[in-house]
Formats: structure tokens, sequence, C-alpha cells
């Protein structure tokens, strides 16, 4: 079966968690960082065991990107803290205060240093 094929699949199932992710990239709409951190919620899930797209994406994560330390629960939840409670005040009527901004920080660092361990896991050694 295409990969094609399956999103068809995927989006004709209203019972399933991925269908509104792909009817959303069908738009061309790009990732933005809800979306990922929505996205790798459903590489954690039971999502992954029942969807064969969203499946083989945590395996590419897992296996090809050494990303165990980004499919981690707490970095799931931190990308989805950071998109959804620290918003561009531009965008958004509510402004962060500087405990926000230490907080929003915080996770990012938290973010960025698992990003590093997937880096760091995958590059080869040099001498």
């Amino acid at each position: 079966m295409t990969i094609s094929q399956e999103i068809v699949i995927i989006q004709q199932n209203n019972n399933s968690q991925a269908a509104s992710l792909f009817k959303f990239l069908e738009k061309g709409h790009h990732l933005e960082l809800g979306s990922m951190g929505h996205l790798l919620k459903l590489c954690n899930g039971r999502t992954a065991e029942k969807e064969y797209l969203i499946g083989q994406l945590r395996d590419f994560i897992r296996f090809k990107l050494n990303g165990i330390a980004l499919l981690d629960g707490e970095i799931v939840t931190s990308i989805g803290s950071i998109a959804k409670d620290f918003r561009n005040p531009g965008a958004h009527s509510e402004l962060l205060t500087k405990a926000d901004a230490q907080e929003c920080r915080r996770l990012c660092i938290d973010v960025l240093q698992s990003l590093e361990q997937c880096m760091g896991e995958s590059r080869p050694a040099t001498t």
C-alpha cells in the first residue's frame, strides 16, 4: 500500500486520532510547534500501534534519528506547554510575566538538550 493510500484510509476513519492531522497537512499548512507536539504525542500513544504511518514515524525517530529522548513523555509535554502556554504576545492578548518567560526558557532548554542528545548519538565518531 502506498503512503497516499494509507493517508486516505486514515482520513476516512473518524475514530482515528491522526485523521485531523492528515487533513491539516493536506491543506498545505506547515507544522508549527503545537502540531509537532501533537504528532510526537501520537507517536507515544496507541495511535502509533493502530496507524501504520504514525508507527513508521515513531520508528524513524527512535531508530534512524536516535530520538528516544525526543519521544520522552516529559519532553513531549514540555513541547505542548511551550506551544500552548507561552505564545507570541504580538499575536495574542495575554502578556507574559518575567516568571512565565523564565519557565518557558527552562522548558525550551530541556527540549533543546534532548535534541542535542539525539544529534550527539547520531553523529559519527571523529578522531
